[in-house]
């Protein structure tokens, strides 16, 4: 039988922080082209590039990096956890990283009722990360994170349903806090926990 390739919790860690600094730039790129900045419009220009083509090709690229290494970091932690809430996260981390391929590759202005699935499918997959991880987390003391956890799932359910602008992207921040406080307890320690 195959057995499909993990990395070790630390470079599964490495990763993901790597794709989420490079999500970021991509979409602080973005937001300076989307606000018109002389600057780079005139580089693009003299490049032949479109700065609004400049944007959608950016946008999907930078999703894509996220989703698979949210997927790859979900899976290779997963594997080596032996406590079930924390590996159910973990592969819950999977769901969350092919929704956000969907956002990034289901144009909105084509499809806007697949596109916003695919952002409920993001909230949802929020969830089901941050809940069982948190769960264990509290059954092992570790408190702060709890606390952190409750705001992040209290702002999901509020603002699914609200069904405001700012859904997907406090999402997103929050993962992305997240992420930066697992993954440094996962390098720091070398373990899953």
């Amino acid at each position: 039988m195959m057995t499909v390739p993990y990395l070790d919790p630390r470079r599964a860690s490495y990763l993901v922080l790597s794709a989420m600094v490079v999500t970021v730039v991509c979409w602080i790129i973005a937001g300076l082209m989307d606000e018109d900045w002389a600057l780079f419009e005139k580089t693009l220009c003299h490049l032949g590039i479109s700065d609004i083509l400049f944007v959608r090709i950016l946008y999907p690229i930078s999703c894509a990096v996220i989703g698979f290494g949210m997927m790859l970091f979900g899976y290779s932690v997963a594997k080596v956890c032996d406590r079930r809430l924390q590996a159910a996260g973990y592969y819950a981390c999977i769901l969350f990283g092919i929704s956000m391929l969907g956002i990034g590759f289901v144009n909105m202005d084509l499809s806007f009722n697949l596109h916003m699935t695919f952002v409920y499918a993001m909230g949802v997959t929020a969830v089901m990360v941050l809940l069982p991880i948190t769960v264990d987390d509290l059954k092992h003391g570790k408190w702060a994170l709890f606390a952190f956890v409750l705001f992040v799932a209290a702002g999901f359910i509020f603002f699914t349903i609200v069904n405001t602008d700012y859904q997907q992207p406090f999402t997103i921040a929050c993962m992305f806090i997240w992420l930066i406080i697992k993954t440094a307890g996962i390098i720091r320690t070398g373990s899953a926990y």
